[in-house]
């Protein structure tokens, strides 16, 4: 819900945006590997460089 609301301003204003979600839970709740923070935020951070390297 967060990023339709990015997506409707960013729209509004004609600014380009990107939104990058990570699932930290699974649909029925139960864990199907445990959740580390810091991990997904290495990866996310991994993926943002390499999409600026390609554009």
């Amino acid at each position: 819900m967060e990023g339709a609301s990015i997506a409707v301003v960013c729209e509004n204003l004609k600014v380009p945006f990107c939104i990058l979600r990570t699932i930290s839970d699974s649909v029925n709740d139960e864990k199907l590997e445990e959740y580390n923070e810091e991990e997904s935020s290495k990866r996310n951070i991994a993926f943002v460089i390499q999409m600026i390297e390609k554009i």
